[in-house]
């Protein structure tokens, strides 16, 4: 089990995921009385029922960047951020692809989300 001590600046964690959990909220205690609501949204990617990474949409600008959560008893888990914007596209990705990856990149704290080969023109 690799922990992020042990992790090289150039490594990469890689996890494949067979099914996603949503959290959709809203917070109204963080703002000024009539300034409306914030948003945001988390995304649990699931491989066998345990969480393997995870999705955060923001509704503010700039993001926080991509990090990794560390566990003792548990691999890293890589973490993702995006604009609440991407919410939709994502959520499509999730739907109709599989099966699907998460990357991470620790020298530039890039995450990918991508997806097998998909036959052109199928409309799935």
């Amino acid at each position: 089990m690799a922990t992020l001590s042990t992790l090289r600046l150039d490594a990469t964690i890689r996890k494949e995921f067979d099914s996603f959990r949503v959290f959709y909220e809203t917070d109204t205690m963080r703002r000024e009385p009539g300034s409306g609501s914030r948003c945001g949204a988390d995304i649990a990617c699931l491989s066998r029922g345990e969480t393997v990474a995870g999705l955060h949409f923001y509704d503010f600008e700039p993001i926080p960047k991509n990090w990794v959560e560390t566990h003792e008893d548990r691999d890293p888990i890589p973490m993702l951020s995006f604009h609440i914007s991407r919410f939709n596209d994502i959520i499509n990705i999730l739907r109709y692809l599989k099966p699907l990856w998460i990357l991470y990149e620790y020298r530039y704290l890039r995450g990918t989300l991508y997806g097998g080969n998909e036959a052109i023109g199928q409309q799935e």
